[in-house]
């Protein structure tokens, strides 16, 4: 062994400053060994084969994949779900509204044109009449009949009927029917227009129910409308309930407009959050 070497084989005596001198420590040299570059592996293991390479890369594709989809999941139901899940019960009862509306302007429509058909049938019939001592003939219906007021309330009523008919047939489209622009939009116009015809027409319809120096049909059938008070075939109490109930069935659609428009109202300021979260969150 050359002088400056290390004997690696001979245990190396230091000093003990608690006086154990006889005390022998094994001091291994520091040896530097350059690991190789690449992929190191634990000591007894074996690298993985190509085939568990590809399963752990599919697995891990495949577990990305799930969490993507359960988060677009959640952004779907926190942004739009709680809009459309909601709507269905809305846009059913705005329908049935709608249908329910057609319905009643066509009664009115059928009664109308029944309580017409008796005065135009009985206009030139004449009845006896007792005053005092003496006597005459005159006509079951007064000659200044004014008929200006029953015929307004049925051209309302038919302007009615159309306009809820063509909205319930093109609520058989989606587009129209669900709670969406389009649908909104036309129920708004309709139910609109429908309300503002329906508030003047009664309006305008019972104030001539008490004017009896204007008579018109309504206030006449009325006035006469008593078990006696058949002249002819004609009779009044008939005619007056007909057109009672013309006038009630208007005030009646009037409320269902007035609640097809509030309807909206509701679900709007309702789904007003849903609809800000959604837009921000898209």
């Amino acid at each position: 062994m050359a002088h400056g070497d290390i004997d690696l084989s001979r245990p190396e005596t230091h000093y003990d400053p608690h006086g154990n001198n006889d005390t022998t420590t094994l001091i291994a040299p520091s040896i530097y060994v350059e690991k190789p570059r690449g992929r190191s592996t634990k000591r007894g293991s074996t690298p993985p084969s190509d085939d568990e390479r590809l399963l752990a890369q599919a697995r891990k594709h495949a577990d990305a994949h799930v969490q993507m989809q359960r988060r677009k999941e959640a952004a779907s139901n926190r942004g739009s779900a709680p809009q459309l899940s909601n709507s269905r019960r809305w846009y059913v009862t705005r329908w049935i509204l709608r249908v329910l509306s057609c319905l009643i302007s066509v009664a009115i429509v059928a009664v109308l044109l029944d309580a017409l058909s008796t005065y135009k049938k009985t206009k030139e019939v004449k009845k006896a009449f007792k005053n005092g001592d003496g006597g005459g003939i005159m006509n079951v219906w007064p000659e200044l009949m004014k008929m200006h007021p029953t015929m307004l309330m049925l051209a309302v009523a038919a302007t009615a009927t159309g306009l809820s008919l063509v909205l319930s047939v093109a609520s058989v489209s989606q587009k129209v029917r669900r709670m969406t622009k389009t649908g909104n939009i036309a129920t708004i116009i309709i139910s609109t227009v429908c309300l503002a015809l329906w508030v003047a027409t009664t309006a305008y319809y019972a104030s001539w129910d008490t004017k009896e120096t204007h008579w018109d049909l309504m206030s006449w059938a009325c006035k006469h409308a008593k078990a006696e008070a058949r002249y002819n075939h004609v009779n009044y109490g008939e005619v007056c309930t007909e057109m009672r109930f013309a006038f009630w069935a208007a005030v009646a659609l009037a409320a269902l407009e007035f609640v097809n428009l509030l309807l909206f109202v509701v679900w709007y300021f309702k789904t007003r959050t849903a609809r800000k979260y959604a837009k921000l969150s898209g």
